[in-house]
């Protein structure tokens, strides 16, 4: 093997590897805006959460509805950023 091809390869993988590290630290961006829009919901739902029974001796049925829907979406947000690390 001559010195020009060890050359390309090394070019070639150089390349590869920027690449390659370029798409993880994007990936690492979106995933961390993710992260921080989860981060939200949930300090927007759990003090929701604790006050519901107290709220529900006074007929919070839809105070209840809408605390279930953001918990469903809270978990189908997180199983989406659990299977994009994946």
């Amino acid at each position: 093997m001559t010195d020009s091809t060890l050359g390309k390869i090394l070019e070639s993988l150089k390349k590869d590897r920027d690449e390659l590290k370029l798409h993880i630290h994007l990936a690492a961006m979106e995933t961390q805006d993710e992260w921080d829009k989860l981060e939200k919901k949930w300090h927007s739902l759990e003090p929701k959460i604790s006050n519901f029974a107290e709220e529900a001796k006074s007929s919070a049925q839809d105070v209840g509805s809408a605390t279930v829907e953001v918990a469903k979406e809270l978990g189908k947000a997180y199983d989406r950023l659990r299977k994009s690390l994946d």
